[in-house]
Order: C-alpha cells, then sequence, then structure tokens
C-alpha cells in the first residue's frame, strides 16, 4: 500500500505543472481575446506644430524679424534698419533699402526669424494680426517697388512658408505715402518672411533708395 501512495505521489508531482501550464495557457489566451475585443484603440496624438516664435499683434517688425533676406541682385542691395531720416525738422526712425541693380536686373529683401533662415528652421506663429502697416518714401527721384509678406518655398527645405501675399507696383516719391497690406489667419500660421520689398531695373533703371517707417502688423 505504501508502494502505491509513493506512486501516486510522484504521478500528481509530474502532472502538477502540467495542468497549470495547460490551464495558464487557455487563461492567457482568453483573457487577451477578451480585452482585444474590448480595449479601446489607441490613437497616437498629432504633433504639434514647431514655431521659430509666437508673436503677438501689434508689433514692429523691425523688432522681430531680420531685414536681411537678400534675393536677385544680393551685391547691390544696402539695408540700415537704424536710419535716421530728417524730414522737415524732424528725425524719423526708419528702414533704409538702397538698390543697385547689378546681372540679375531685380531684388528682394525679406524680413527673415531667425536671421538667414530660408526654411531651415520652422517658421514664426503670429497671432491676432491682420493686416501690416507702413509709411514709405523715396530719398532720389520716383522708386517703383512691391511690397508684401509670405512666399518662401524650397522645396529643398525643410519648413515651407505660407502663400505669398502683394500689393502692386507702388510709385514712391518724396512724400511719404502710407501702405495698407490686409491678410488672413491662414497667411500669419507657418511665417517665413513676415515682410519684403520688390523691384526691378527695368522700372527703376538706376536703382532706389527708400526709407520705411512705422512698419507694423497691426
Amino acid at each position: 500500500m505504501q508502494g502505491n501512495s509513493t506512486k501516486a505521489l510522484i504521478i500528481i508531482g509530474i502532472l502538477t505543472p502540467v495542468i497549470a501550464g495547460i490551464f495558464g495557457l487557455y487563461q492567457g489566451y482568453f483573457t487577451n481575446y477578451g480585452s482585444d475585443m474590448h480595449s479601446t484603440p489607441q490613437i497616437k496624438a498629432a504633433e504639434p506644430k514647431k514655431y521659430s516664435q509666437i508673436v503677438n499683434a501689434p508689433f514692429f517688425v523691425s523688432q522681430m524679424f531680420f531685414p536681411y533676406g537678400y534675393m536677385g541682385d544680393v551685391h547691390g542691395i544696402t539695408v540700415d534698419k537704424n536710419y535716421n531720416l530728417k524730414r522737415g525738422g524732424n528725425i524719423i526712425d526708419c528702414t533704409r533699402v538702397t538698390y543697385r541693380p547689378r546681372d540679375v536686373k531685380w531684388m528682394g529683401v525679406h524680413w527673415l526669424y531667425p536671421d538667414g533662415n530660408w526654411g531651415d528652421k520652422p517658421g514664426s506663429m503670429l497671432v491676432n494680426a491682420s493686416k501690416i502697416h507702413l509709411l514709405a518714401t523715396s530719398l532720389s527721384g520716383i522708386a517703383n517697388v512691391q511690397f508684401g509678406m509670405g512666399g518662401i518655398n524650397d522645396s529643398s527645405k525643410h519648413y515651407q512658408g505660407t502663400s505669398q501675399i502683394r500689393t502692386n507696383v507702388v510709385a514712391l516719391n518724396e512724400q511719404f505715402k502710407p501702405i495698407t497690406i490686409e491678410i488672413n489667419k491662414g497667411a500669419t500660421e507657418y511665417l517665413l518672411s513676415a515682410f519684403f520689398v520688390l523691384g526691378k531695373q527695368s522700372q527703376n533703371t538706376k536703382g532706389f533708395d527708400i526709407c520705411l517707417a512705422d512698419l507694423k502688423y497691426l
């Protein structure tokens, strides 16, 4: 009798882990099956957009952006963003843009942030901005130029800017001319160029010399 009991204990000792393993597989299968049937699908949230800066309007453009993004006849462009213009006994703070035509026959100056950012870094987000306002004058004869914002979309760069908004050609003389550019919300959501000046040699045979005052977003 004692021998039979010993054999029974041995058999039980062998079968117990086997049965436990089978039961564990069975339980795990149905537990996982049930969790798959009733669990909430995991939805990955979209990553928030990155901006180089977020700026609340109103603000002066040259305080937040750099007017050194030259295009076209780059060697014929000079910009002084801290120029003091003397008019009628008054001193007016302005940005002076001088253009002397070279081989390319056209020019452009973009206000960028960070300085030199053509799309290697994220653009800027402008909040509550609905228009651009400035006063523009020529220091030498008639200057035919265009103003605008946006328009930097180099496919070779990592970041793309907003679509371009610009004025028709504006003829400037020695009198300050008020300029207003209406913009929409989408144009300020991912901005590389906050402002630009464009000019052609065909419309300015000897180039031009202009001053921009009170340049700001409202």
